[in-house]
């Protein structure tokens, strides 16, 4: 029996109780959390189907309202599917719409992706991203999915490495690299123009041991994420050398508001990923951004507050190994404060409570 790896797993925003993941045995599988029997307590997975590519899925990425998904490949391509993939009628040599992404004969997969909202619903925002070595080619577009086509292709060619979207939807920052350069382009996707109307360079990244013999010198040196605050004023970026920049988007030829940074875990020996999440919380009166690092710790900052002010950088949760991925739960529908993934295979969920043991 063979084994393989699974590349992503999304819920279906319609129904918490059913989700898909993403393989490298080809397949997008449907998956349902059953309901524990009267006289058995236990809860298990029960899957539905399956739906074979031609390329290798990686990312799932349903759009906001949950109408369509879109599946990223490893040839380049992103699948489109409009139809439940959990309707029970469904026939499961259903084609996917197909929108090429980088070239044929060009090898690259597609990287980051994400959904329009606001004036730019309908709009799928995608990268490429090389997969050989001394390429630092990248196409970068905007699908239109009520047609099927390409809306309009961005001014940048280098390397995809991350993209966000403001929360109104007018404004698109893409995050690239090149051959020693890493630029940051803002996008005004409202009126659908492909040039940029600013572009910046990211301050220069530490150098850190190389998770890879192989890998070269500016490997190692990526946007793991970027992401909007609330009130879309603010970008935090959490980068590759365990650092996170936050800026003033109205002010970005200033270069970052705020420079916080985790350190590199003893586990790893400093190979990790650096800074791979970064959430923004939205409190009563200040916001703050919750950042996962190579040092084992899930940290709370605020950027209203002083670089060195003795609560920046508070722990939040803390692993054995570094963070790779970690989510925060909204506790008025009854899910877990906080739930982290480390790179050591472990998986670790958080109740705060306070003194007397009370949920807070």
């Amino acid at each position: 029996m063979k084994y393989y790896s699974v590349y992503d797993v999304a819920f279906n925003p319609l129904d918490p109780k059913q989700f898909l993941s993403s393989g490298y045995d080809l397949f997008i599988r449907t998956w349902e959390i059953l309901d524990p029997d009267d006289n058995d307590e236990s809860r298990g997975l029960d899957a539905k189907r399956h739906f074979k590519l031609k390329s290798r899925p990686q990312d799932l990425v349903y759009a906001p309202d949950g109408s369509a998904l879109a599946i990223t490949c490893h040839d380049g391509t992103v699948q489109l599917c409009s139809q439940d993939l959990f309707e029970d009628m469904i026939d499961v040599n259903f084609t996917f719409k197909k929108l090429r992404v980088a070239p044929a004969k060009m090898s690259h997969a597609t990287g980051s992706t994400l959904w329009g909202q606001g004036s730019s619903q309908y709009l799928l925002f995608t990268s490429s991203e090389p997969t050989v070595k001394d390429d630092h080619t990248g196409f970068h577009h905007a699908f239109d999915t009520s047609r099927g086509d390409r809306s309009f292709r961005f001014d940048a060619t280098e390397a995809g490495d991350a993209a966000t979207l403001s929360p109104d939807g007018t404004t698109l920052v893409l995050f690239t690299w090149g051959d020693g350069t890493h630029p940051v382009r803002l996008y005004d996707v409202r009126r659908k123009r492909s040039e940029a109307y600013e572009t910046e360079e990211l301050e220069k990244f530490q150098v850190r041991p190389l998770l890879d013999p192989g890998q070269g010198p500016g490997d190692s040196e990526e946007v793991n994420q970027a992401s909007f605050s609330p009130d879309g004023r603010l970008l935090a970026v959490a980068r590759s050398d365990n650092a996170l920049h936050v800026y003033d988007v109205r002010a970005l030829s200033r270069g970052p508001l705020c420079r916080f940074e985790h350190h590199d875990s003893d586990a790893v020996d400093g190979r990790g990923f650096g800074i791979v999440t970064a959430n923004w919380i939205q409190g009563r009166e200040r916001i703050g951004i919750m950042s996962g690092g190579n040092d084992g710790c899930v940290r709370l900052w605020e950027p209203a507050l002083g670089r060195t002010d003795d609560v920046q950088g508070a722990v939040i949760g803390r692993t054995d190994f570094d963070v790779a991925h970690f989510s925060v739960g909204d506790r008025q529908s009854g899910e877990l404060p906080l739930v982290i993934g480390d790179s050591g295979g472990g998986m670790h969920t958080y109740d705060f409570t306070n003194e007397d043991g009370m949920r807070i």
